[in-house]
């Protein structure tokens, strides 16, 4: 009886630590608010996105170290000790960041005006994938017997249980684990999805983004509710995934965090939409796909 009440005295200590840590992030340079950058915890997966404002709420969590990152900035680490009740957050731009966007820009090559759709085609949408906020989905798209081409759209099938902002990613294929790599800068990039079913169409085309054969990952990143009402992970909208006769190239990852291999197979069929991959088997990808003129 009394372990079970020190037990009780320990996690109710610990719920009281872990409460009232509001703070702000900004850009220590030209001092605006930083939306849409990511809060989160190194060890526990527990984050969320910072508002409109640069605002966001967050338990304070012991034994761990603090995140925040965004895309363009320099990523800080604070370790539980130094937390307190507000933070307020300057973030150092990195310069280096465009150097990224102009490798994807200098193609002398000319392009065509032939267009193309590749990646996941099924418009079964029988089954879906999880997209929790703060997680991100990624799906290799490869071209073939393409040497080079323009990314012009890319194209996403989803659900959402209610009103949502997404967010597009692009990333380069890492030459040295074949995951994805460095993003592709995108402007603009967050969209609001209505509670439903919902078919994506961003549009990319004077952007003059190229791929050539060694692909590229599309990833789609939740943020969460649309009016920033909600502060923690309770959002729980989903991928339409699709079916595919292979098993294609999926990663996940929560928030910035190393990326995961992610496949689904069994065994046991629930739905005659189903295809079939050898003895029994089932693939599920999420309806990702791009546009491409060549």
């Amino acid at each position: 009886m009394r372990i079970f009440l020190i037990g009780i005295l320990l996690w109710f200590g610990q719920n009281l630590y872990a409460q009232n840590m509001q703070g702000n992030v900004k850009d220590a340079e030209v001092g605006k608010p930083i939306e849409f950058a990511s809060v989160y915890y190194k060890i526990k997966n527990s984050g969320v996105y910072t508002d409109l404002n640069g605002n966001f709420k967050f338990n304070q969590i012991p034994n761990d170290t603090l995140i925040i990152s965004a895309l363009g900035y320099k990523k800080i680490e604070i370790p539980s000790s130094d937390l307190s009740s507000f933070l307020k957050i300057k973030m150092e731009p990195l310069v280096f960041q465009l150097e990224n966007v102009e490798f994807f820009n200098n193609v002398s090559r000319s392009i065509g005006n032939k267009k193309i759709d590749i990646g996941n085609l099924s418009r079964d949408k029988s089954t879906l994938i999880s997209g929790i906020k703060g997680r991100t989905v990624a799906l290799y798209v490869q071209p073939k017997n393409l040497k080079i081409g323009q990314i012009t759209a890319l194209k996403f099938g989803i659900s959402s249980i209610q009103e949502a902002l997404v967010k597009v990613h692009l990333f380069n294929v890492d030459p040295d684990t074949g995951e994805p790599g460095e993003e592709i800068f995108l402007e603009k990039n967050i969209i609001k999805v209505k509670n439903g079913q919902n078919k994506l169409h961003y549009k990319l085309e004077n952007q003059k983004i190229f791929i050539d054969n060694n692909g590229v990952f599309v990833a789609l990143e939740w943020l969460g509710n649309a009016d920033f009402t909600q502060t923690s992970n309770i959002t729980n909208p989903y991928y339409t995934s699709s079916k595919s006769k292979s098993a294609g190239q999926i990663y996940t990852r929560f928030m910035e965090k190393d990326w995961e291999q992610y496949l689904v197979s069994y065994t046991a069929a629930n739905s005659k939409k189903e295809k079939k991959e050898g003895p029994g088997v089932y693939f599920h990808e999420p309806n990702f796909k791009i546009t491409l003129k060549y």
